[in-house]
């Protein structure tokens, strides 16, 4: 017959807790965000100079806020979509140097989601997009390409928004000639 020794059992125990204890590890969002802002003319994409692109983030997402206007973006404000209530940014993009690259922005941030924000200074443009974090991820990089070539007031480009609240699109004018030329014979007569 055999006998189970309780220390035995208690060693099990002991070491099962200490095993699964390693797989509770503690989630965390701390992340720190590096922008990289790039505007694009036609194929050729290139740098936007120095200081004339600025990045925020908001605790919100892309559902419930939004950017009405140009000018609420420069102030880095986004509005509720169902109160009209304005929120300001809980981080703004710092200046971020590294390899030579010297127009890149960077954003402490610690939660899971987030609402970015860049704006254009040089072209009067803005983009945002929403943001999820990976859990403990301490740093993440995104790109953002602001295009000069417009054909709408708002682009989809990946997974931003590309906003362009000047643009008015080019209506033909149509040469009085032409006009003429156009017109039944009846008018021309006249």
């Amino acid at each position: 017959m055999k006998t189970h020794r309780p220390t035995t059992a208690l060693l099990s125990l002991l070491l099962v807790a200490v095993l699964a204890g390693g797989c509770f590890k503690k989630i965390g969002y701390d992340t720190f965000y590096v922008l990289q802002p790039w505007t694009q003319d036609g194929a050729e994409r290139f740098a936007p100079p120095f200081g004339t692109v600025r990045a925020y983030a908001f605790a919100a997402d892309t559902t419930y806020w939004a950017i009405r206007s140009y000018e609420e973006a420069l102030a880095g404000t986004i509005a509720s979509v169902r109160t009209g209530e304005r929120m300001e940014a809980m981080a703004e993009g710092e200046p971020y140097v590294i390899d030579g690259n010297e127009n890149w922005l960077a954003m402490q941030l610690d939660g899971p989601r987030f609402f970015i924000l860049a704006v254009d200074l040089e072209h009067r443009l803005y983009a945002y997009t929403e943001q999820a974090m990976g859990e403990n991820l301490p740093r993440l990089h995104a790109s953002v390409v602001f295009p000069l070539v417009w054909k709408s007031k708002r682009v989809k480009n990946g997974k931003w928004v590309v906003c362009n609240d000047f643009y008015e699109p080019e209506v033909p004018v149509t040469p009085p000639d032409t006009a003429e030329e156009s017109a039944p014979q009846e008018q021309r007569d006249l």
